[in-house]
């Protein structure tokens, strides 16, 4: 269903990957998508037919931060998208726009990138192959780097990988704060405004992820495992946050179509 393209050296540090996705071939009930609260922003073009995206019925191109929030796709026979999904740090190499201001928000790409959008989606609509799709979106992404790009994406990706390293190591955000030589405060405001979210909720989401990956990775999957391990007090913890970020229970989650969705996306 989607076909994913690398970027070059020049945008690798700041762009995950390029993907196409084309629904040519579903039936009545069309095909539903469930996206956890996650660090992966995108930016979306739509090329053909509207999908739904939560409550919103999507016409063109959009950007999407970060969610903390579960964020529910529903795709009908003809629909065409193509994205870039950011590294999280990735997205203020091309847009001055604070993460902050774009968390859990769907916004009209031409607001976080300016009026490039509309040519940029013009030219994908010409073409359905892929790495002509991604070579014209390169073009237009070189044009969006910033100047003073690298240094801020350098600072970010410092500050990214010691919160994964603290979440990892399952430490406090004072000993975040701490190993970055900053005060609580300082942290947390660099955090809403490079990351879009304070440490405290980051690391929850990070913390999250490492479990349901590893859940995603096995058909046999049993939420018989030390959640102490995870930095969990308990099942129950564990439970109430599971819910929180895929709005769904472990056990109603893993009989799902997304469950059986995100297993085969993994093998």
């Amino acid at each position: 269903m989607y076909h994913l393209f690398p970027a070059s050296a020049r945008l690798s540090p700041y762009v995950d990957c390029f993907w196409q996705s084309l629904f040519n071939d579903l039936g009545d009930t069309g095909y539903h998508e469930l996206f956890n609260a996650q660090f992966t922003p995108n930016l979306i073009f739509n090329l053909r037919t509207p999908y739904h995206l939560n409550d919103h019925v999507i016409h063109d191109t959009i950007f999407h931060g970060f969610n903390t929030k579960p964020i529910y796709y529903q795709h009908e026979k003809g629909n065409d998208l193509f994205g870039v999904r950011f590294y999280p740090q990735g997205v203020n190499a091309f847009s001055p726009v604070s993460q902050y201001l774009l968390c859990d928000r769907i916004e009209d790409a031409s607001q976080i990138f300016g009026s490039v959008i509309k040519d940029w989606a013009n030219q994908l609509a010409e073409t359905n192959d892929i790495s002509r799709r991604v070579q014209i979106s390169e073009r237009y992404m070189h044009l969006l780097l910033i100047d003073n790009g690298t240094m801020h994406h350098e600072n970010n990706i410092l500050l990214w990988n010691a919160l994964k390293k603290n979440v990892d190591n399952k430490l406090g955000i004072d000993a975040l704060a701490s190993s970055l030589c900053m005060t609580h405060r300082s942290l947390d405001r660099q955090m809403n405004d490079r990351i879009g979210l304070s440490p405290k909720k980051a690391s929850r989401i990070i913390r999250f992820n490492n479990v349901f990956n590893m859940i995603n990775k096995e058909s046999d999957s049993k939420l018989l495992f030390d959640y102490h391990q995870y930095g969990y007090y308990d099942q129950a913890h564990f439970i109430k946050e599971f819910k929180t970020f895929t709005g769904l229970s472990p056990t109603n989650y893993m009989a799902s179509d997304y469950f059986v969705q995100n297993l085969q996306s993994n093998h």
